[in-house]
């Protein structure tokens, strides 16, 4: 293999190979070099633009957390407050019913009383008639109005007396 082998034909592939590789340098290496410079700095701008988002959203979440712990503490407060007058209303309302309560028994007492007071004056009348007509009977006359009224009146006031 040796005996095909010509130097000059190596030193001119030599010579190509490095006009090949200056002229490739020359007209590639920039423009690729360009390129990939590009694309790295697109990169680091577009992490430096997810950074900023980033921070943003961080910021944009807080002040989204700080919120609803206002609201949280708004609503805890309307329903402390709702809380609050529905047991003044409850309150209000079972001393209503209370007060009621007692005018109607305090009622019911009075008019207890106004029945029983009347029921004994009508016991009183009825026994003092039968008195008189029992006394009329016993005496075996008739008595007179002046009678009548003075046995009725003795008989009221020792009925009065018993109570």
């Amino acid at each position: 293999m040796l005996e095909n082998f010509n130097i000059w034909s190596l030193i001119f592939q030599m010579v190509n190979l490095l006009i090949i590789f200056l002229l490739l340098k020359k007209a590639m290496y920039k423009p690729l070099l360009d390129v990939l410079q590009k694309r790295e700095e697109f990169v680091e701008n577009s992490l430096a633009d997810a950074a900023a988002t980033k921070q943003e959203a961080e910021e944009i979440l807080a002040k989204y957390r700080r919120m609803m712990e206002g609201a949280d503490q708004k609503a805890a407060n309307i329903i402390a407050e709702a809380n609050k007058k529905a047991e003044a209303i409850v309150k209000e309302r079972t001393a209503e019913a209370e007060l009621k309560y007692e005018q109607m028994i305090n009622e019911a007492k009075e008019q207890i009383k106004r029945e029983k007071e009347k029921a004994l004056a009508d016991i009183r009348d009825e026994i003092a008639d039968l008195a008189v007509h029992a006394a009329g009977k016993l005496i075996g006359r008739v008595l007179t109005i002046a009678d009548h009224e003075r046995i009725v009146r003795e008989c009221v006031e020792e009925v009065s007396q018993l109570n």
